[in-house]
């Protein structure tokens, strides 16, 4: 009976290993940036905004139009500043004349910082002038990256100061 007892200790312990070592390897895969992707970038570019209200902030808006763009790929995500952002298609509804829009935005809001939000940060550094675009295609669940480097940013959009009501 005690031999049993070792037996099982012995499998449970090489089963735990097991399990440990599969998930470290899958958390410290490393990214690597597709060169060739299924799409074509003809403009991408970054702009800041400073709000012309006080306490709505200021941001940067990334804006990225596609010249290709097979329907079989989706672009999930842009990667700026070392945070995550959500890339939104324009139009997001289907025009009957042209179809969907090629040109994606993501929103950055620049906040004071609140210790109970906490920014989704990009898995891998980038310098100041780099985008990433992390996509999905033929149907798959693997998330693609593919960098842009020397990314043209415009000049600030400063919005005009709009006077709140109630106040002189």
């Amino acid at each position: 009976m005690n031999t049993l007892k070792r037996a099982i200790s012995l499998v449970g312990v090489v089963i735990l290993f097991f399990c440990i070592s599969s998930c470290l390897s899958t958390k410290s895969q490393t990214i690597t940036f597709v060169e060739d992707p299924p799409f074509k970038v003809s403009n991408a570019y970054s702009q800041d905004w400073v709000a012309g209200v006080r306490g709505v902030g200021s941001g940067t808006n990334l804006h990225v139009t596609f010249s290709e763009l097979p329907e079989d790929v989706v672009i999930q995500n842009f990667y700026f500043e070392n945070k995550k952002v959500e890339a939104l298609r324009f139009p997001k509804f289907r025009d009957q004349f042209t179809g969907y829009g090629n040109h994606y935005k993501g929103y950055i809001k620049k906040i004071k910082v609140d210790p109970t939000v906490v920014d989704e940060t990009a898995p891998f550094e980038l310098l100041e002038d780099e985008m990433v675009i992390g996509y999905r295609f033929d149907g798959k669940r693997t998330l693609h990256y593919f960098k842009i480097s020397e990314l043209y940013n415009k000049p600030a959009t400063e919005y005009p100061e709009i006077k709140e009501t109630g106040t002189d």
